[in-house]
């Protein structure tokens, strides 16, 4: 790819200002020296853009553009911006929108999505967002949970994660953070901790889920000692710092743990009230539970049964029975393919969250496994 490396962008009138002559032009007719930025430096974001400058820029309506236009936009981007190694993430997609010049991440996914876009412009070496569309949350914080195995303590796992990121190994942190809300919940999903971001709510936390994983059991030395250098759970003296002692802590921990335990029992005691409901009205075929071996897997395949129902509502119904007795992976992939480019696991989400079913279908528990400990 060519470098257009002088090429700046005004904050003041929100334009282009491509060349040297034209950056001395501007500064001879009164521009501020220092309201002139590198447009590369902006879009990689290397430089860091005040929410007042962004206040001042009033975008076009890209609604407007052909197909033809965007196209033109994405190559203009890639060709003309940006050396060769550099990647037209949608970070850099978010950004030049933010800067009025070109449509938003969202606009590109009703034409299509991005790498529709990427290939009618004939890029190559670019990361391509479509790539993570398919990922449901589990699946990215199955990722940073894989990475964080993979950085010593003592490195920077978010630098780790950019420099994936950056070579087109991994999604962005931003859409890490998009879609599970940070790091340290990606962490907390795939069964790990962030030791460097713990308040006192997440010690106590990982305390319950601790007594949970362990049948009630509290958490004691030799678990922390084996556990901490794992990332799966806080050392002892971080404990004692914040809670004075272990006892201290795990005293604390016993009564959040005991209204857990009742909630949780409470919460799968209605789903499965509401399930029965379902399927003795007949809103939820009797054939979709045909395999359900206890309680909480007939809740997930009747949630699986509504998900499938509300996003795909005039697919026959025999398809509709076939994706719901799936696992909860082959569910969404499924699902995907059938979208047909039209759908995200984002989607998929957000309706198993409307209908308030999310969790059964894909529950945060793989610290039941991640945590569970034994002397022997």
């Amino acid at each position: 790819m060519s470098s257009e490396t002088n090429t700046y962008y005004s904050f003041e009138d929100a334009k282009l200002v491509v060349g040297e002559d034209a950056y001395m032009s501007s500064i001879e007719q009164g521009y501020n020296v220092n309201d002139l930025h590198p447009l590369r430096s902006l879009l990689l974001g290397e430089i860091d853009i005040t929410s007042n400058a962004l206040a001042m820029v009033d975008k076009p309506n890209f609604k407007q553009w052909t197909n033809e236009r965007f196209t033109e936009y994405i190559k203009w981007l890639g060709n003309s911006i940006f050396t060769e190694g550099d990647k037209l993430n949608e970070d850099v997609i978010i950004i030049a929108n933010s800067l009025g010049l070109g449509p938003s991440e969202k606009q590109f996914g009703k034409r299509g999505g991005l790498s529709s876009f990427y290939e009618e412009a004939g890029l190559k070496n670019v990361y391509k967002r479509g790539v993570y569309d398919s990922w449901t949350r589990h699946d990215l914080a199955k990722y940073v949970g894989k990475i964080a195995r993979e950085t010593p303590k003592n490195e920077s796992l978010r630098k780790k994660l950019r420099q994936a990121a950056k070579s087109g190994d991994g999604p962005s942190e931003k859409v890490i953070q998009k879609r599970v809300g940070s790091v340290g919940n990606a962490l907390t999903i795939d069964g790990l901790i962030d030791p460097n971001t713990m308040d006192t709510e997440d010690y106590l936390e990982w305390g319950v889920k601790y007594s949970l994983a362990n049948n009630g059991n509290e958490v004691e030395s030799d678990a922390l000692e084996y556990m901490s250098p794992r990332r799966l759970s806080p050392s002892r003296s971080a404990i004692v710092r914040n809670f004075g002692s272990l006892e201290s802590f795990k005293l604390e921990v016993l009564p959040i743990y005991k209204q857990r335990k009742f909630e949780i029992e409470e919460n799968k005691n209605k789903a499965f009230s509401n399930s029965m409901s379902l399927l003795a009205s007949d809103e939820v075929p009797v054939k979709v539970i045909a395999n359900a071996s206890n309680e909480m897997e007939l809740i997930r395949l009747v949630a699986q049964y509504k998900v499938a129902d509300n996003l795909f509502n005039n697919l026959v119904a025999h398809k509709k029975i076939d994706y719901s007795k799936m696992n909860a992976k082959s569910f969404s992939d499924n699902l995907l393919k059938l979208g047909d480019g039209t759908l995200t696991a984002a989607d998929i989400e957000e309706m198993a969250e409307m209908l308030g079913v999310y969790d059964f279908i894909w529950p945060s528990d793989q610290f039941m496994t991640t945590l569970q400990y034994s002397k022997y």
